[in-house]
């Protein structure tokens, strides 16, 4: 691939970050607001926000008039003022996304197989960045942040639920496929946990949770999660904290498991396998057409499991509240909410904190948008030294 460089402009002063994240969560808002709530002085906050126009990172937004004194000039974050990429790895496909500064997906590949097989994913990520890169604006590659690859976290421990020959997953069990990818690019590179990002893609993109903390859950092939405390994503000591996975659960039969065992997409493909259906199946958002005694039976059993590891959990942290996203239409997404907030009521909760049960707002990209947000939150979030420990390296 053709080396292109970057010179993205990252903000490093903290009162910076902490403008842009107030602007970012605002939407639009004028300066004199901006001081108000950073406590900054409006000298100070003028001052930053010239320079953050100065580098394309925030824009102007019409004059707001109708309010007693002068007219305000809200700002706003400039979408095209960075970009960045993230890479999916997963048990059936891989994805690259390419977002702008909001969030927003501009482009998308995606590679579907058997197998993860490494060689084969490398050369469709650097195809695909060579390829997304024509879909950014004239003059604006150069504002590419970097590049967040994440995928479950030591994928070659879960040989039964891949269902894929040993030699496939012990590939994966160097980080040869990150720093290749750092050799091959000039771009920094990200590496993180699927589920963990997914969770930062919700916590960067939903302002609805501004200042909260909260249990998010991804049901995708494997079903994981993250941890957020007072509005900053929790990594842990290895940056596997919300590895909820391996919570062990009860089954409807009293059998104690891993919640990954239960509550994954794999469970419901071997209910789907045991009634005859097409080991073939896409699992995308759309298309889910069972029989609706398996889809229920999964439904009940999953959620079974996922109330139970909230129980467990807000025994430790009293979470305001708990999401779940996944990969599956989104009025399933519903009904498994809704069932685990029953079955949440069913347990003996004595002693814990209520707790209310929402639906993430991402989807089935949360893992790709999650990996493309992590150049982002380093190179401009406001806890760029806490979120994500030792991303450092990449730089």
């Amino acid at each position: 691939m053709t080396s292109r460089g970057t010179n993205i402009v990252g903000v490093r002063a903290y009162n910076d970050r902490l403008v842009l994240t107030i602007i970012r969560e605002s939407g639009k808002i004028p300066k004199i607001e901006i001081a108000r709530k950073t406590g900054l002085s409006a000298t100070a906050v003028s001052a930053i926000v010239k320079k953050l126009e100065k580098n394309k990172l925030v824009k102007r937004e019409k004059l707001e008039r109708g309010r007693v004194g002068q007219p305000s000039m809200p700002f706003s974050i400039n979408p095209k003022g960075a970009y960045s990429l993230g890479l999916k790895i997963g048990r059936r496909s891989s994805e690259m996304v390419l977002i702008d500064f909001l969030g927003k997906v501009i482009g998308i590949e995606v590679l579907e197989y058997p197998h993860p097989e490494k060689s084969s994913i490398i050369q469709f990520a650097l195809d695909s960045i060579q390829s997304l890169y024509s879909t950014v604006p004239k003059g604006h590659q150069k504002r590419i942040a970097g590049l967040g690859v994440v995928m479950p976290n030591e994928i070659w421990k879960w040989k039964k639920l891949f269902r894929t020959p040993d030699t496939k997953l012990m590939e994966w069990r160097d980080d040869t496929h990150i720093t290749e990818l750092k050799e091959k690019l000039d771009l920094p590179v990200f590496p993180m946990n699927d589920a963990t990002a997914a969770c930062g893609a919700e916590l960067t993109l939903n302002n609805k949770l501004t200042g909260e903390s909260y249990l998010y859950f991804f049901i995708g092939w494997f079903i994981g999660g993250g941890i957020v405390i007072d509005n900053k994503l929790y990594p842990g000591r290895l940056n596997n904290s919300g590895a909820l996975g391996s919570m062990l659960v009860n089954d409807l039969n009293g059998n104690s498991k891993q919640l990954i065992y239960i509550s994954s997409i794999s469970a419901l493909e071997e209910k789907v396998l045991a009634n005859g259906k097409s080991a073939q199946f896409k699992w995308h958002e759309t298309g889910w057409d069972f029989d609706d005694q398996i889809m229920d039976e999964w439904v009940k059993e999953s959620a079974y499991g996922i109330a139970q590891a909230c129980a467990c959990a807000n025994s430790v942290i009293d979470f305001e509240k708990i999401i779940i996203d996944g990969v599956m239409p989104a009025p399933l997404r519903k009904k498994i909410i809704y069932e685990v907030s029953k079955q949440y009521r069913d347990l003996d909760t004595t002693g814990l904190s209520e707790t209310v049960f929402l639906q993430g707002q991402i989807g089935s990209q949360a893992r790709s948008i999650g990996a493309a947000c992590l150049p982002l939150i380093s190179s401009f979030s406001l806890d760029y030294g806490v979120l994500f420990k030792g991303i450092a390296d990449a730089e």
